[in-house]
């Protein structure tokens, strides 16, 4: 009997706390004030089962902008059988069609117009000019631009260490 009524509050807890955390007071408090748009280009970051793109890195690449490299390059490769070159940046030459994945502040970066001082903490901007993809914030938040680019292009979802999803046999793009 004692279970019971432990139970029962235990419910009657967990349903206060559920109307409480779902804004039933208030509605939608979220402070973003950015909006999501996507625009498709006529660039194919892979066309039949093959791709020309390099990952350029800055030349003092950080800890994290490695780990996005990395994932890129793994995730990609995974869901196209395709591994795109890593490289940094003193390393290409930069051009509208140069089909080039930049990760991170770059000297290509003015090329953008982005302020990446302005992205706030482990946030991200994408954005493509010609042929190229700026993937640009300040450390975790290149991480979690790759993850967000992955997760549009190729369905990545990430769930807990080693558990995501991914499209695979990905021959365009």
């Amino acid at each position: 009997m004692k279970l019971r009524k432990i139970a029962s509050l235990f419910l009657s807890v967990l349903a206060l706390s559920s109307i409480v955390g779902c804004s039933f007071f208030g509605g939608n408090s979220s402070n973003s004030t950015s909006e999501e748009v996507i625009e498709y280009t006529e660039y194919k970051l892979v066309d039949n089962g093959n791709s020309e793109y390099k990952i350029v890195l800055p030349t003092d690449a950080s800890y994290d902008e490695e780990i996005a490299a990395l994932e890129m390059e793994e995730l990609f490769a995974e869901a196209t059988s395709i591994t795109l070159e890593t490289v940094y940046e003193s390393e290409v030459t930069y051009s509208d069609t140069a089909k080039l994945i930049i990760l991170g502040d770059t000297q290509y970066t003015e090329n953008a117009d982005v302020d990446v001082d302005a992205i706030p903490n482990d946030g991200f901007t994408l954005k493509t000019i010609g042929s190229n993809l700026f993937v640009l914030g300040e450390d975790g938040g290149v991480v979690y631009g790759v993850h967000e680019f992955l997760e549009k292009a190729l369905g990545f979802e990430y769930y807990v260490a080693d558990v995501y999803a991914l499209n695979k046999n990905v021959k365009n793009l």
